[in-house]
């Protein structure tokens, strides 16, 4: 979807976010207290795309820190996966240590695709 975008910290968003949150309440609260007759002429205006802005803020920060979650589980996923494998490999070979594993890995996945960049091992750990 294309749009207007800013690029902001995830700690600068949640700031900012808190402040907008602060700033609807207290505006919501301060025309809660006018006269009803006050209000069309004297309440805070802007106070729907407040909302609006905090609304779109909330979702982003949202977004981003699903986001981090889902790649955080997949790495954990990998080395769990990896560390099954040290352990199979560890028990099938007594003896043999994780260190001896990981050579041997290395090795392999070097020898099935080899590079001359040195990228033999990418994806290795999948």
């Amino acid at each position: 979807m294309a749009g207007v975008q800013i690029n902001l910290s995830p700690e600068a968003a949640r700031h900012i976010q808190d402040g907008l949150s602060d700033l609807a309440c207290w505006a919501r609260g301060y025309t809660c207290g006018m006269p009803a007759d006050d209000r069309p002429f004297y309440a805070p205006m802007g106070i729907s795309q407040l909302q609006d802005i905090n609304i779109a803020l909330k979702g982003a920060i949202s977004d981003f820190d699903t986001n981090i979650l889902t790649e955080s589980d997949r790495e954990i996923a990998r080395l769990r996966r990896w560390l099954h494998q040290i352990d199979e490999y560890c028990a099938a070979r007594p003896g043999h240590s994780s260190t001896d594993f990981v050579r041997e890995a290395a090795l392999a996945a070097l020898r099935q695709q080899p590079s001359p960049e040195g990228k033999g091992l990418q994806g290795f750990v999948a």
